[in-house]
């Protein structure tokens, strides 16, 4: 390994062997609320009911604006995992990976997809035919907020191969740079694509359009599969040393990509007139997102830089971030089954949304430790 890279990674002889990583405690800590923040403002449990459907109003702009602020944090979780698996100044146990990380990892989805069906059942059901159906149809589908789950499963299936990236740095540089031409490429031909359809029969947008779809978009959009992109942006960004100025630049960029991805949703919704919360393709086809989410990933490795240990709470947090995840959706459904929640308007959502986040991050919080003092069951969790 070179003197340069030794040298990008930031953290001294030792850093390879450190227990934790202050500033992914703080990020792991405080995601979750991001997901739980998105999954109520989109009210998942009610399939979206009772949201702004008014493109042009107030309303459907905050929603979006909010929706949009929370966003990064599947891209942040994914970042995470890529600074602690590709890391190859990390030590990494082959066979517990494979024979302990990723097996748990299944159990988990199994038996969340079981329980989570079952509570479908008990709370949507009113015979005992529709019950069973319910049950065996959500057994197989999994719970709304489960497919990140899967998507872990088989990004863990291919750290090894991504490990053989990241230990050359120079491959690891260009990869970084071929995601960012791809989802410029994927952003550029839905840009496209709008326009095309503002300007329906018009034989130079829709000659372009054609061709994009038909060569370079779709090309990209094969191998940028799901947010495993952002497993390699993770690792780089964690090993990397950037100078003031090209920090600087880092968050010119990401305040630029929020604009961005909060404009072009609403400009798409207005156009297409099919209304989708303002998260279409959950932001995976969004240059925006990911400048977003790069320059919230750098900031808090920098403010926190300095800081050798994590502060309890936040190590409590960070320590029970995949529990919330997993747990925070059954109190997300209970709330919607047994209370009424308001009409999305300017005013419910700025006073419900936050105390419903709060409410169910902190029941999500107590449940996830509670099970992870119980033999056994502290396995999934």
């Amino acid at each position: 390994m070179s003197a340069k890279t030794l040298i990008r990674s930031g953290g001294g002889k030792n850093a390879a062997n450190r227990p934790r990583v202050v500033f992914l405690d703080y990020l792991r800590a405080f995601a979750p609320l991001a997901v739980i923040a998105i999954h109520v403002c989109t009210r998942s449990p009610l399939d979206g009911k009772d949201i702004p459907t008014d493109y042009y109003s107030w309303s459907y702009v905050v929603l979006t604006v909010m929706t949009r602020l929370c966003r990064l944090a599947v891209p942040i979780f994914c970042m995470i995992s890529g600074a602690l698996f590709l890391n190859p100044r990390r030590k990494f146990d082959w066979q517990k990976h494979f024979k302990k990380t990723i097996p748990r990892m299944i159990l988990i989805y199994i038996v969340w997809s079981l329980l989570y069906a079952l509570l479908a059942a008990l709370t949507i059901a009113k015979s005992g035919d529709e019950f069973w159906n319910e049950f065996i149809s959500k057994s197989f589908s999994g719970c709304w907020h489960l497919w990140y789950l899967k998507m872990v499963i088989a990004a863990y299936l291919l750290v090894p191969l991504f490990r053989k990236i990241t230990e050359n740095r120079k491959l690891t540089e260009y990869t970084v740079k071929l995601i960012i031409f791809g989802l410029s490429m994927l952003t550029l031909g839905s840009i496209v694509e709008l326009i095309a359809l503002k300007t329906s029969g018009n034989i130079v947008t829709d000659g372009i359009k054609n061709a994009m779809n038909g060569s370079v978009v779709h090309v990209v959009s094969f191998y940028l599969i799901g947010y495993l992109v952002y497993f390699f942006v993770g690792h780089y960004l964690a090993t990397e040393r950037f100078t003031k100025r090209e920090r600087r630049l880092i968050y010119i960029l990401g305040a630029l990509g929020l604009i961005m991805t909060i404009v072009f949703p609403i400009a798409q919704t207005r156009v297409e007139g099919v209304f989708d919360y303002g998260v279409k393709g959950h932001g995976l086809e969004d240059i925006g997102m990911f400048f977003y989410s790069a320059a919230a990933f750098v900031w808090v490795r920098e403010v926190v830089r300095r800081q050798k240990k994590t502060p309890r709470l936040v190590a409590f947090m960070a320590k029970h971030s995949l529990g919330v995840y997993i747990l925070h959706a059954a109190p997300l459904i209970l709330i919607c089954h047994f209370f009424t929640i308001p009409v999305w308007h300017l005013w419910s959502m700025l006073v419900v949304i936050p105390g419903s986040v709060l409410i169910v991050y902190v029941i999500s919080l107590l449940l996830s430790w509670l099970l992870s003092k119980i033999p056994l069951v502290k396995k999934v969790v």
